[in-house]
């Protein structure tokens, strides 16, 4: 995907939150900005300081070379593959959310035998 030079990064933005299924609301929520902001971003109208174009770039899950339009490729470097733990687990919050109750409640039930057996787990390394 290339974008036309004049908005590149805005269009990337939109286009990398679209693909991930997210709203304008929780990439803002996410790294702490308006909503306003992040359209105005997306719509070319401000450029976003250098943090937080990195906060972008991770919750979108690219680089920043990809959002600044130097390179065409949006994977992360391998040696750059460090996801903060907090932004995985609130990913699977958007996602989980997005799904049906009965689904939702299933993977409570997993969470809380997961958070259950480890506890055990540690109680005998104790």
């Amino acid at each position: 995907m290339h974008c036309e030079k004049e908005n590149c990064l805005g269009n990337r933005l939109c286009s990398l939150r679209q693909e991930k299924g997210l709203t304008q609301k929780e990439v803002s929520d996410r790294i702490g900005i308006t909503k306003a902001m992040l359209s105005k971003y997306e719509n070319g109208r401000n450029i976003p300081r250098a943090d937080v174009l990195a906060d972008l770039a991770d919750v979108l899950e690219t680089s920043t070379d990809y959002l600044l339009c130097r390179t065409g490729d949006p994977s992360i470097p391998r040696n750059a593959r460090s996801a903060k733990p907090e932004m995985r687990v609130q990913d699977c919050f958007i996602k989980c959310r997005k799904l049906d109750p009965i689904l939702q409640e299933m993977i409570y039930h997993d969470i809380e035998y997961l958070y259950e057996y480890t506890a055990r787990g540690d109680r005998k390394k104790r």
